[in-house]
């Protein structure tokens, strides 16, 4: 098992309880580009892909954003 997939599957399980850098590495491991950061809000984006926009929360990332992120790579991962 890969560190991309026991990430995932640690998101999964509990969706509130991700830090930034975990959703951040995840979004990125999926070919994400972080292409703006303005004050707390984070904006990724893949080819072919609508941005996802995460802002970020301390010490833990809102449940909502999470879900979003994991939509998002549900839908790439149906794709392929």
């Amino acid at each position: 098992m890969s560190k991309q997939d026991k990430l995932l599957q640690k998101i999964r399980r509990n969706p509130r309880d991700v830090t930034f850098k975990e959703l951040d590495q995840l979004l990125q491991s999926f070919d994400h580009e972080l292409v703006r950061t303005k004050s707390s809000h984070s904006v990724y984006r893949r080819p072919g892909a609508p941005p996802i926009t995460v802002a970020r929360r301390q010490p833990q990332m809102h449940s909502d954003a999470v879900k979003e992120v994991l939509r998002a790579i549900d839908d790439l991962l149906a794709e392929d």
